[in-house]
C-alpha cells in the first residue's frame, strides 16, 4: 500500500505516522547513553565528529519549516546522510513522499519507485519528530532548540547503532527491537 493509491491515501498517512512515531519513541531512553566505538567510526566516513553530526542534524531540524520528520539514514555506500520528510513522509521507497535527492550534496540516493516498500539500500536509523505539538507544550513557541536539545540526549545510540545492522554479518538490517 503506497499514499499513490488515492483511496487508501488516509489510511498510509495514520499508518506512516503510527511507524514514524514508534520509531521515534523507541529510540529514546530515559538517561543519557553513549554512542558506541563502532557508531563513532562510521560518523567519521561522513561528518568530521559525533559533535558536527549534532550540528547538522539539529540545525536541519530546528529549521524545518512545517510539520514533518528529520531522519538520519544509513545509504547504500554505508555513509550517513540527513533527510526531511513533511508530514507523514518516509524515507522508506515505495511512499508518495520518498525524498530520493540528498539535499546536503545533491547526490540521488537511488531511489527508483517501484510500486512496492523497499529500502532500496536507506536504513533509517533515527528520526526526530518536527511537529510543532511535539515540543510547543512543554517548550513553548520559541522552544525548538530547546526540544532538540533534549532530544539528543536521550538518544539511544546503541539501539541506533544496531538498526544499521552492521555490527554483524547479517545481510538484513535490525529495523525494531
Amino acid at each position: 500500500m503506497t499514499s499513490r493509491q488515492s483511496d487508501l491515501a488516509a489510511t498510509f498517512n495514520y499508518a506512516s505516522q503510527a511507524h514514524n512515531n514508534h520509531f521515534f519513541f523507541q529510540a529514546l531512553s530515559p538517561h543519557e547513553t553513549d554512542m558506541p566505538a563502532n557508531f563513532r567510526n562510521l560518523i567519521s566516513n561522513t561528518f568530521a565528529s559525533p559533535e558536527a553530526l549534532k550540528t547538522e542534524l539539529l540545525t536541519t531540524a530546528a529549521s524545518m519549516f512545517g510539520s514533518g520528520w528529520v531522519w538520519l539514514v544509513l545509504d547504500q555506500h554505508k555513509c550517513l546522510r540527513i533527510m526531511c520528510t513533511y508530514n507523514a513522509g518516509t524515507p522508506c521507497a515505495g511512499s508518495h513522499r520518498i525524498q530520493s535527492t540528498d539535499m546536503n550534496t545533491k547526490q540521488s540516493l537511488g531511489h527508483k519507485p517501484s510500486g512496492t516498500i523497499k529500502n532500496n539500500g536507506i536504513i533509517p536509523l533515527l528520526n526526530i519528530n518536527v511537529w510543532q505539538h511535539a515540543w510547543l507544550e512543554d517548550f513553548g513557541v520559541n522552544g525548538k532548540e530547546e526540544y532538540l536539545a533534549t532530544i539528543w540526549k536521550a538518544i539511544n545510540w546503541d539501539l541506533v547503532y544496531n538498526r544499521s545492522g552492521l555490527q554483524s554479518n547479517r545481510e538484513k538490517p535490525l529495523m525494531h527491537r
